[in-house]
């Protein structure tokens, strides 16, 4: 069904299974296939990646870099042979785009039917399957206030703005929860396993994933601009 939805729209289609691999390996497999006018790679289950490390105002960081499986080109530098690179030279631009459809992680279903029913969700939106009104929440938290509206005015003809500083609250998002929008957008401070937001007498709650999970709010779209919220390893 993806498969078929995809050439429907132009696509060549080329499915290949591995196992065992590392990312090095991964990565050499996509640049052999640049020559065949590869554009982009969708990974399906646990498929390896690299791992990149960084100095920041908040201390030393290390984090999952799909960068490394987009740039095929460019030099990529481990610098004290940890594992993790440190440094990313020559031609930095990307030749393809890479997503991840990974439910390993998720304890909350079977991966399989998870991943089958994310599938099926994509084809029946391909579809013109669902009736949610066209429009978006920008849910901007106190740090990210000049973002307004996330430039998501480029998508869709109506967003609707929560960025005053007392009202993007952890109840506040939560009242929302049955509010019809194809697309919301998240901005705040977050761990892999919730979002936290702040007003002006400090910190004013954390909305948890599970509650998402639970809940099951008819956005078709969750973009969670946050740190951390795409650790696609961390169990769910």
């Amino acid at each position: 069904m993806y498969i078929n939805d995809l050439e429907s729209e132009g696509y060549t289609i080329q499915v290949d299974t591995i196992r065992g691999w590392t990312s090095a390996e991964l990565r050499a497999h996509l640049a052999g296939l640049l020559s065949s006018e590869l554009v982009g790679a969708v990974f399906i289950g646990n498929v390896p990646f690299a791992w990149y490390e960084m100095e920041s105002s908040e201390g030393r960081e290390e984090f999952p870099i799909d960068l490394y499986l987009m740039d095929l080109d460019g030099v990529w530098i481990d610098s004290d042979a940890n594992g993790l690179f440190d440094d990313h030279s020559g031609n930095r631009v990307p030749e393809i785009w890479v997503g991840r459809i990974n439910a390993a992680p998720m304890t909350w279903g079977n991966e399989i039917y998870l991943t089958n029913n994310y599938l099926s969700k994509v084809h029946k939106y391909r579809n013109n399957g669902y009736g949610i009104p066209q429009k978006a929440l920008a849910y901007v938290d106190d740090d990210w206030y000049g973002y307004n509206d996330c430039s998501l005015d480029e998508l869709y003809d109506t967003v609707d703005v929560v960025r005053n500083y007392n009202t993007t609250t952890a109840a506040d998002f939560r009242s929302r929860f049955n509010d019809p929008y194809e697309w919301v957008q998240i901005c705040s401070h977050s761990s892999p396993w919730g979002n936290t937001f702040k007003y002006t007498g400090g910190y004013a709650g954390t909305v948890f994933n599970f509650e998402l999970w639970f809940s099951n709010p008819p956005w078709l779209f969750l973009n969670l601009f946050q740190c951390s919220g795409t650790r696609f390893f961390e169990e769910n």
